[in-house]
């Protein structure tokens, strides 16, 4: 599995006017006329009632470069435009439906699409500004879960420390921006805001790293992708040197004798102010236990945290541009909205919102296609059995409290749901300094 994380572009933005006369894609469409337009209702909930409005937008006049400022929210762009991604669309797939975890902007949807929570914070700021004890957020990582199931992953980010670079790794602090080190052209770091991700330096690689292994089909497990800030289609930066970078990571797996199993996941971390008509959904409450302020201060699940711009977390923010790259996909393929919850569990008549896919879904998958081999192995044993991800999650929660493992074959999915949230509550509450 490649995850490529790029930045800022809505649905409609990207592909809202390439297919927006598609009947299985909810895009912009041709007017009899010639134009474009969409409703957009003017407050979350509103639906196409009188607070609606018409908004009118223009299809092909996106700037590929803008300058200054980003370009005007309701020009797309269009097919002729983004030839690299047009092409991905009438060859693999496309989601009409995935969207970005936190209705905010770049570091909480960056935590969200790692750790699956934000611990409480809808801004770009540090931990310590939310009430915690280190600038650093505390929550675990999938590359901890990786990790500690010894799967193989790398993080990939151009001109940063690590494995064939110039950059020593003692340079990298937290914070996430462009870093101003030895090397000739800046380069996005890692995002080392995270604990989870900070700790796992050693798997730090360049992108050069990157195109030899996957020429020699020796990449691992799970590759993270960071672009180069200047190709990471964030405004205002040139959106051919995306696109081509894109189409780089493309060859290089198409060309690598490990094609045959390779999902590429290309997705924005969030909408960037474009415009999206597709109204934003509700989403279950973060029961994260990393949200530790709220914990210690006896405060609801559903009320504020310690954090500047306190929210509830019970809606997603707007789509996200988000593409799936794998000789195993139906030409030309929309994906809508998941039919069942990640958790087993079957919404239809559950009083939470239906699924929806949002950033947390690459984690869901990545830890599903890790654990694949080892459930292989052994008969389904029904509703009531611990299962392949609560056996990872005592081992790790294990590890890190340093409390003996229970022992797991006595039993039942209930206790180790409990025992696994007990540790990781202790784990949370734990000084790290």
């Amino acid at each position: 599995m490649v995850v490529l994380f790029v930045e800022n572009r809505a649905a409609d933005h990207i592909f809202g006017c390439m297919l927006g006369d598609r009947p299985d894609f909810d895009g912009i469409p041709t007017r009899p006329d010639g134009g474009h337009w969409k409703l957009f209702p003017a407050e979350p909930g509103t639906g196409s009632g009188p607070a609606a409005k018409m908004v009118n937008v223009s299809c092909g006049t996106a700037d590929q470069v803008c300058h200054g400022a980003p370009n005007e929210s309701t020009r797309m762009f269009s097919a002729a435009q983004l030839p690299v991604k047009h092409a991905i669309s009438e060859s693999f797939a496309v989601f009409n439906k995935m969207f970005t975890s936190v209705p905010g902007p770049s570091w909480p949807n960056h935590l969200f699409s790692q750790s699956a929570t934000s611990c409480g914070t809808s801004s770009n700021v540090m931990y310590n500004t939310c009430g915690g004890k280190t600038a650093q957020f505390p929550q675990m990582t999938i590359f901890d879960s990786l990790a500690l199931a010894n799967v193989p992953f790398g993080i990939y980010v151009n001109d940063t420390c690590g494995p064939n670079t110039t950059l020593s790794c003692g340079d990298v602090t937290p914070g996430w921006g462009t870093n101003t080190g030895t090397n000739a052209s800046t380069g996005l770091d890692p995002d080392v805001t995270m604990a989870g991700v900070a700790r796992h330096k050693s798997h730090f690689f360049s992108h050069t790293l990157l195109y030899e292994q996957a020429a020699a089909g020796a990449l691992p497990a799970f590759s993270w992708i960071s672009p180069a800030h200047e190709a990471s289609d964030h405004p205002c930066f040139d959106m051919a040197k995306g696109e081509r970078m894109l189409k780089d990571i493309y060859e290089a797996l198409r060309n690598g004798p490990g094609w045959n199993k390779t999902l590429f996941v290309v997705t924005y971390d969030d909408y960037g102010g474009f415009y999206d008509h597709v109204e934003r959904p509700a989403a279950p409450h973060d029961e994260s236990p990393c949200n530790v302020w709220n914990a210690q201060h006896n405060v609801s699940k559903t009320g504020p945290t310690d954090c500047p711009n306190a929210f509830d977390f019970q809606q997603l923010g707007l789509r996200s541009s988000t593409m799936l790259i794998s000789p195993w996909i139906k030409k030309a393929s929309i994906i809508n909205e998941p039919l069942k919850r990640g958790d087993r569990a079957d919404w239809h008549g559950s009083s939470e919102p239906p699924p929806q896919w949002d950033h947390t879904s690459m984690l869901a998958t990545a830890k599903n296609l890790a654990s694949f081999e080892e459930i292989g192995k052994e008969k389904c044993q029904g509703p009531k059995a611990v299962t392949a991800k609560q056996r990872l999650q005592i081992a790790l929660y294990s590890a890190l409290t340093q409390t003996p493992a229970p022992d797991i074959d006595v039993m039942d999915y209930e206790s180790a749901g409990a025992w696994a949230k007990a540790r990781w509550l202790e784990y949370m509450a734990m000084d790290l300094e």
